[in-house]
């Protein structure tokens, strides 16, 4: 009874948000609970990072698992793309064709995630004409038997679908990272690894950079 009420009023509100957008009277806007950060235009992508901790002003259950094994920065706009494949995940993960897509919004392989042009892209151009429209158009409400990272999306799919987009197929997480992310839960743990993390770091760009002068330095 409840759901049927929420559906109509879901509708009419459709429909009078449709009738004021045609007259120019509807007004978007953000509101991020002061919690988004500004880059400045003249920054590079690769610049662009913030430090752990800001990643857990967020629910766990909407997040991917970016920082969770010890890292002292992250990629915030990577990070965005995973929120949102993880509430994806949360809402639509039994839907066949949307394994790949979604593998490929929320891997832990960073340079391999989505963009958000890109995930807009592949949405368009393979997801919808392939998935049927009651699928996407409506809330698919079940329980969720496992999380994003450990929910087998790929089960019981056609093995040619399997075969053509098995390189956007998320290998299962390695039971070192998930031992990795255990310990880290325990916040004197993460502060020892995040150390760790930015020793090496630190060792590896200066040992790049005094690999170059010595190339440049030779007669």
């Amino acid at each position: 009874m409840n759901l049927q009420l929420a559906e109509n009023s879901g509708k009419q509100m459709g429909i009078v948000h449709g009738l004021l957008r045609s007259q120019d009277k509807l007004t978007y806007a953000f509101c991020d609970f002061d919690g988004s950060t500004m880059f400045a235009p003249s920054m590079s992508l690769d610049e662009c990072r913030l430090p752990s901790y800001v990643s857990f002003n967020t629910l766990p259950d909407q997040v991917t698992a970016d920082p969770s094994q010890g890292e002292f920065d992250f990629d915030p706009f990577a990070f965005d793309v995973g929120m949102l494949g993880v509430l994806f995940c949360n809402e639509f993960q039994t839907a066949p064709m949307l394994a790949p897509f979604l593998d490929r919004m929320t891997t832990r392989y960073i340079e391999r995630r989505f963009k958000a042009s890109e995930a807009l892209r592949f949405f368009e151009d393979e997801v919808l004409p392939q998935t049927p429209e009651n699928i996407l158009s409506s809330r698919i409400f079940h329980r969720l038997t496992a999380l994003y990272d450990t929910f087998d999306r790929w089960a019981g799919l056609d093995p040619t679908f399997v075969k053509k987009w098995a390189a956007f197929r998320e290998p299962p997480v390695p039971r070192h990272l998930k031992f990795l992310r255990y310990i880290c839960e325990y916040p004197w743990v993460f502060d020892i690894v995040n150390c760790i993390r930015r020793v090496a770091r630190f060792i590896r760009v200066h040992m790049t950079f005094f690999h170059k002068f010595s190339l440049l330095s030779r007669p």
